[in-house]
């Protein structure tokens, strides 16, 4: 799979309005919590939205609430039209989107089942592991598509001046972080947590990774047509990396003691489960799904692995062994 390192201020212009939309409701644990607490990225996003009218935060929470992500939903077909270079390309972009392809893309974004792809609008959208509220969101706009084209570049447009005042300097930051994502270490994390979402990621697929100061820890991987865009926090990679001490061995037993990644767990303990599957068995949205797969991917405790034209997700039982060694020789073992 060919790699490519690429930094696109309006993908991330689109991520800044999403962590506005979904900053302060985003499920974190106690070790996150500590490492945001005092983080500019996060301060930044609070003061604004403190700052916004209630009329722009409703408009966000419509385009970018994290279970539909009806915006980033179109992030592919934008890349692909090169819309993501400007505010005034991003914006003639969603102007031009085919009515075909909008309700194509927002009737397919997160955990989805094949079957289900091949319904009609109406029974995707049924399907879909999302609140009832978005469903009705979704199959207005999908009946509307000049409505929405209409509101989101309005939305664009308005927002502009909050994110403009640090453009400069985001911009500078993202460039000077294209050159460590280029790097074999970070290409290989890159690889690693594409592979963990995506189907298929051989040939002729090519991964473009993209730094993005407003993700700041979080990430987003999408599909498009023979590309994945991976889009990474700047600060993401650092964090992941494990301290091997009592109180990593502390905060590794929080995050198995939740009792929705418990359940998870319990689940996969039973057999692997693809996406889909998890959020119909646990009664969960996809946003709730990605945030607790992605805790647990990332500490090991659950594998990937694709099977044909899923991604099946299966519990780790070594990397938990290891947890229950360490714990053993914690309270157990000799000083």
């Amino acid at each position: 799979m060919k790699y490519t390192v690429t930094f696109l201020t309006m993908n991330d212009y689109l991520m800044f309005l999403y962590r506005l939309a979904n900053s302060g409701n985003e499920e974190m644990d106690d070790r996150l919590q500590s490492i945001i607490q005092n983080n500019e990225v996060e301060k930044w996003l609070r003061d604004i939205q403190a700052s916004l009218p209630s009329s722009l935060m409703d408009e966000l929470k419509v385009f970018f609430q994290a279970d539909s992500m009806m915006a980033l939903s179109l992030v592919p077909t934008l890349y692909k039209q090169g819309a993501l270079e400007s505010l005034a390309g991003l914006t003639k972009g969603v102007e031009s989107l085919n009515d075909n392809v909008i309700q194509q893309v927002v009737t397919t974004t997160g955990f989805i089942d094949e079957k289900v792809e091949k319904q009609s609008v109406e029974k995707r959208i049924q399907s879909l592991a999302v609140p009832e509220q978005e469903k009705w969101k979704l199959l207005y706009f999908v009946s509307n598509p000049e409505e929405l084209k209409q509101r989101l570049v309005s939305l664009l447009n308005n927002m502009w001046s909050y994110y403009e005042e640090h453009q400069s300097m985001i911009e500078t930051l993202g460039h000077e972080a294209e050159e460590t994502f280029q790097s074999e270490e970070y290409q290989q994390f890159a690889m690693d947590l594409a592979e963990q979402y995506v189907v298929n990621t051989g040939d002729p697929k090519q991964l473009i990774a993209m730094p993005s100061y407003s993700s700041n820890l979080g990430f987003s991987v999408m599909e498009g047509d023979g590309v994945i865009l991976l889009t990474v926090g700047m600060a993401r990679y650092q964090m992941i990396r494990k301290f091997h001490n009592d109180k990593e061995v502390l905060e590794l037993l929080k995050l198995l003691t939740d009792e929705r990644r418990f359940q998870m767990l319990r689940l996969l303990k039973k057999r692997p489960h693809y996406g889909y599957e998890i959020a119909q068995a646990l009664g969960v949205s996809n946003s709730t799904v990605s945030h607790h797969l992605a805790l647990l991917l990332n500490q090991g405790f659950v594998k990937s692995d694709r099977d044909e034209n899923k991604v099946y997700y299966t519990l780790n039982q070594a990397e938990l062994k290891q947890v229950i060694e360490a714990l053993n020789q914690l309270f157990l073992g000799e000083e």
